[in-house]
């Protein structure tokens, strides 16, 4: 029950808000589209591991190029497109948008609706909240938590993802203590890690949750100074490093 109350409640919300718009400006520029064949190429080297449970970045995608697109990265098939080269992409905790919302020859939840509907609103939200109610019967719920053991499950993937990673940026993230575990087996597969930037108004608390961390699984190379960890107060869009832009 729980887990379909936290889903309900963020599918309502991007249907009604839909993507956040510093989810645009940080999309585009990770992507460089050729001119000529229309194919989409992201930077080298990207990983993105979120905790969160929402869709913004399918959402965003959907506007940005399309539906069946955004679809694509959803459901993990890249079928038919345009992006060559999507960068490795890994939600923790799982992600909203499972609840069945139509009934047919296939059933469909929100998220295949949602990422379809070109108008969020008040409007948009009432339609999906009277189908979701109107259903007796929804599939599992993706969402998990982190003591759940996901992580466990995916953490060879993970693991091979981030062994080459240098730099890491955390958004808005408030390293809970309950997923403190899982936050320290993440940066010990970083193996080459060299710079972490914390983006967060008030990031100094943060930033020394991180520096703890870090003297655990990195202690000589952050005793060393070969680790900086360092915060960015802005968050009017989603710091990038310049060695990131394509």
């Amino acid at each position: 029950m729980l887990k379909r109350s936290i889903d309900l409640t963020i599918s309502l919300s991007e249907a009604r808000k839909g993507a956040d718009p510093r989810y645009f400006a940080w999309l585009s520029a990770l992507m460089n589209c050729d001119s000529e064949s229309g194919r989409i190429h992201f930077a080298p080297g990207i990983n993105i591991l979120s905790w969160n449970y929402d869709n913004q970045i399918e959402l965003a995608l959907a506007e940005l190029i399309s539906a069946q697109v955004a679809l694509s990265i959803l459901e993990g098939t890249h079928e038919a497109s345009p992006i060559v080269d999507f960068p490795f992409y890994h939600k923790l905790n799982g992600r909203a948008g499972h609840l069945r919302i139509e009934r047919g020859t296939e059933d469909r939840i929100v998220n295949q609706v949602l990422l379809g509907e070109s108008e969020k609103g008040d409007g948009c939200a009432a339609r999906i909240g009277r189908a979701i109610v109107s259903e007796q019967f929804h599939p599992p719920s993706d969402i998990s938590f982190a003591w759940a053991g996901r992580f466990n499950e995916q953490k060879t993937a993970i693991k091979e993802a981030l062994g080459s990673t240098d730099t890491l940026v955390v958004i808005g993230y408030s390293f809970p203590a309950f997923n403190r575990k899982i936050d320290s087996e993440i940066f010990k597969m970083m193996r080459d890690i060299r710079e972490v930037k914390i983006q967060d108004p008030e990031y100094q608390g943060k930033v020394e949750i991180v520096r703890e961390i870090l003297s655990e699984t990195h202690g000589p190379k952050l005793r060393q100074g070969i680790i900086q960890v360092t915060g960015v107060a802005g968050v009017e869009q989603f710091f990038i490093p310049n060695s990131v832009v394509p």
